[in-house]
C-alpha cells in the first residue's frame, strides 16, 4: 500500500505546521514531520550552510520514503529552499500534494514567532540565503489573507481529489 505525501513549503512563519497539525487532526494514518522539530533531532549536527541545508533536506527527504513506503500520509512541513533537493522525493513519492505558502516576507518579518527575522542569521533562507518555491505547486495559499479554516479546507480538497485519483 502506497502513502500519500502533503509537502507544505514556505518562508519561516508563514504557517506550515500550524496548517499540518490542523490537517493532521482530519486525516487518519497521517504524520507530520516539522522542520523545527527535526532540526532538533536528526539533523541537529547541521548548520544553514549550503552544504548542510542539502543534506537536511536529504534527510528529511528519505524519512518522507521511509513513511511513505509504510502506507502513511506523510504532511512535510518544510521550508527546504533548495528546489532540486527537495523535488527528488517526488520521484518516490507519486502520489502527492504540493502546496505552497506565499505569504509575503514582510508578513512573516512582522509574525517572527521564532525571532529568527530578528537576529540577522547567517543563511537565512528568504533573507540572505535564496528561496525556491514549487514551480507550479497544487495549491498556493497567502496566509495573510487566507483564514486557517479556509487554508487547511483547500489542502483537505485537494488530498481529497488526489485520493480519489490514486486508487
Amino acid at each position: 500500500m502506497n502513502g500519500m505525501l502533503i509537502y507544505i513549503t514556505g518562508f519561516s512563519g508563514s504557517g506550515k505546521t500550524t496548517i499540518g497539525k490542523a490537517l493532521q487532526s482530519k486525516i487518519p494514518n497521517s504524520i507530520l514531520l516539522d522542520g523545527d522539530e527535526i532540526r532538533k533531532s536528526l539533523n541537529i549536527d547541521l548548520g544553514y550552510s549550503k552544504p548542510h541545508k542539502i543534506e537536511n533536506i536529504r534527510r528529511n527527504n528519505e524519512l518522507i520514503k521511509l513513511l511513505y513506503s509504510q502506507g502513511f500520509t506523510v504532511i512535510a512541513c518544510f521550508m527546504s529552499s533548495i528546489k532540486d533537493e527537495r523535488d527528488k522525493v517526488f520521484t518516490t513519492c507519486e502520489y502527492n500534494v504540493k502546496v505552497q505558502l506565499i505569504t509575503p516576507v514582510e508578513v512573516c518579518k512582522a509574525r517572527d514567532v521564532k525571532g529568527l527575522y530578528s537576529k540577522n542569521l547567517e543563511n537565512f533562507s528568504g533573507v540572505s540565503f535564496p528561496y525556491e518555491g514549487f514551480g507550479t505547486p497544487d495549491i498556493a495559499i497567502d496566509t495573510s489573507i487566507e483564514s486557517l479554516n479556509t487554508s487547511v479546507n483547500k489542502v483537505y480538497t485537494k488530498y481529497r481529489e488526489a485520493l480519489i485519483k490514486n486508487t
